[in-house]
């Protein structure tokens, strides 16, 4: 049987421990890691700051057995490291491929710019007169700019060949020719700033010095891309033939 003084020991005892379970309970539900991650600039989720690390809010409950297994909250749970966590908690913007025709950007990587038409068409006709081929695009919603270029392919002919856009109600760009007829270079990017809508693109040669080298058909490739704002390709109709001489 135990005595006074024993007993009295082991009910202390057990009081100290009971309290120590209230203690820890009461420590562990605290946020304790909400105000040294907010100093370190990290974004703070959940009513109690729990849902950063954890899949629930209960800080009572938030211990490893419910961390978020995810790499960045797998690896700071092992170290602390709040730098670290910062910083892959943070969403990286991915910066846009830049890209110049005749390619293009798809977000990532550089590809090749869609063509008017088919790839090789001509221009040219019967008259004195320069001639010109005349198409429609529609570019899509997010489109900031279509841009397009020109290529002059042999044989060579004294007019140069060149490309234009223009719009319902906007100044066109400035005609852009291939400085070199039957290399594989395109001319300089025309570009007009006006948003989602119809465009329309021309390809069209100088006035030759003589007749007959005017009235001949000139082969060409043509290039374009509608383009939000980062330069990234944007959706568009399939070019329309407008006028083809």
């Amino acid at each position: 049987m135990l005595n006074t003084n024993t007993l009295k020991r082991f009910l202390t005892g057990l009081i100290l421990l009971a309290l120590s379970q209230v203690i820890y309970t009461n420590a562990y539900s605290q946020p304790y890691y909400v105000p040294i991650a907010q100093v370190a600039g990290i974004k703070i989720l959940g009513t109690a700051g729990c849902l950063t690390c954890h899949t629930t809010d209960s800080s009572q409950n938030a211990n490893r057995t419910n961390v978020k297994t995810d790499a960045c909250t797998a690896a700071f749970s092992s170290n602390h490291d709040y730098n670290a966590l910062k910083t892959c908690l943070t969403p990286v913007t991915p910066v846009a491929k830049v890209c110049a025709l005749p390619l293009v950007s798809n977000g990532t990587t550089c590809v090749a710019a869609p063509k008017l038409g088919t790839g090789v068409n001509t221009v040219g006709n019967t008259t004195g007169k320069a001639a010109f081929d005349s198409y429609t695009i529609n570019c899509g919603t997010g489109t900031s700019y279509l841009s397009a270029a020109v290529q002059d392919m042999p044989k060579v002919y004294t007019p140069r060949v060149g490309i234009q856009i223009t719009r319902v109600g906007s100044k066109p760009t400035k005609q852009q020719y291939d400085p070199i007829d039957g290399d594989k270079l395109y001319s300089p990017v025309a570009k007009l700033v006006k948003g989602p809508g119809i465009y329309n693109v021309l390809v069209n040669k100088t006035i030759a010095t003589g007749p007959a080298t005017n009235k001949t058909a000139e082969k060409y490739n043509a290039v374009y891309a509608c383009q939000n704002a980062n330069g990234v390709k944007t959706l568009n109709t399939k070019p329309a033939v407008v006028i083809n001489n």
